[in-house]
């Protein structure tokens, strides 16, 4: 077998090779920055934080969420969350509601306008996709789609794992780097 220096540095039990990572982690970043970048200039979306159409989006998708349901939805702290919707709040696209029987807890849900806005965003999107995954040849379709999934799959099969083993303890790198193991939490 002949591969570059490069093509073997990866870890033996990892058959995946560093140029073929390196490649996807730049293809995946460059698909982010140009979805995200043709999607603020859709006229819904310009002008608004990235932050707000994705608190926006998730109220949409799952209605009525607490605050730090939305902030872990879009990866940000409490009060960034709590300010972004304060924002959508103040212009009409969500309402507060305290939890009946907690009066401490309080909801955000969308309004119709929220909805509207969602219903737009998610179909720009979709046209978006619609016509990027055109260009592909048609039985590249499936097979792009169903590597997706399986990436997909994988990377929350990591964030599950994550989760479940905690922070990381000194000299560990977690789940997503090269040493995953934990301090033995029992002493």
């Amino acid at each position: 077998m002949n591969t570059s220096e490069s093509e073997t540095s990866h870890a033996p039990e990892d058959p995946v090779p560093d140029s073929l990572v390196d490649a996807a982690f730049a293809e995946i970043a460059e698909l982010g920055k140009l979805l995200h970048t043709t999607l603020g200039c859709h006229p819904v979306a310009a002008g608004r934080p990235p932050g707000q159409i994705k608190a926006l989006l998730i109220l949409d998708h799952h209605g009525r969420r607490t605050v730090g349901e939305v902030a872990a939805g879009i990866g940000v702290s409490m009060p960034t969350a709590s300010e972004l919707l304060d924002r959508l709040v103040e212009e009409g696209l969500a309402e507060r509601e305290t939890n009946p029987s907690d009066r401490r807890q309080v909801f955000v849900r969308p309004t119709a306008a929220a909805r509207a806005i969602g219903g737009q965003i998610k179909a720009a999107r979709r046209h978006q996709l619609r016509a990027a995954i055109a260009r592909l040849d048609p039985a590249e379709r499936p097979v792009f789609v169903r590597s997706l999934a399986a990436l997909t799959a994988a990377l929350r099969d990591d964030l599950d794992r994550a989760v479940a083993l905690g922070p990381p303890g000194p000299m560990t790198t977690g789940p997503l780097g090269a040493d995953s193991t934990r301090k033995d939490r029992s002493r």
